[in-house]
């Protein structure tokens, strides 16, 4: 987990969304105060809020970062396809 979390303030935007995106995955609850920074930043590139959203969606069940998802694909904002296949990974019931 603390190399994940060196990796969401390294320059590389993909390194940020991909270290976002796993510590999501793992439920590293830890982690989410940091996800929950990168994706209240509005200054990080919209892959990496994407990212953090659904990590925060995913390890927190944090409804607000989902309904951020679903509106991003809805405005056209972001990827129809990628966020509803980020969407399909967040389980309807809760851990």
């Amino acid at each position: 987990v603390p190399h994940l979390l060196a990796r969401l303030s390294h320059p590389d935007l993909e390194l940020r969304a991909k270290a976002a995106e796993a510590l999501g995955e793992i439920g590293a609850d830890s982690a989410l105060p940091a996800l929950r920074a990168l994706f209240d930043d509005e200054t990080q590139e919209l892959d990496v809020r994407v990212r953090a959203a659904y990590a925060l969606a995913l390890a927190a069940r944090d409804d607000a970062a989902r309904a951020w998802l679903v509106e991003q694909r809805d405005t056209g904002r972001y990827h129809a396809a990628t966020i509803d296949e980020l969407l399909s990974r967040i389980p309807a019931e809760p851990r």
